[in-house]
């Protein structure tokens, strides 16, 4: 799994050619879930507010990848 925060400007580059977008909540913030449809393909979970945001990227379970998410605290 990879995490890395958001540019400040706002902007990311995320492929999404072999992805199914869901949109999911976590921590009580609304999040995009871009989950993958090929296999070995990675999925992307972008989560913005007005604290904190960030992207991570993995092939695991969406289910696992929410759960995940939403254990992180900010520091």
């Amino acid at each position: 799994m990879n995490q890395i925060p958001l540019a400040k400007e706002g902007t990311i580059a995320v492929d999404t050619e072999h992805t199914i977008r869901k949109e999911v909540e976590i921590q009580r913030e609304k999040a995009s879930l871009f989950v993958a449809n090929t296999s070995g393909d990675k999925s992307y979970l972008i989560s913005e507010n007005l604290s904190s945001s960030f992207l991570l990227s993995s092939e695991i379970s969406s289910d696992q990848f929410v759960k995940i998410a939403e254990s992180m605290k900010k520091k």
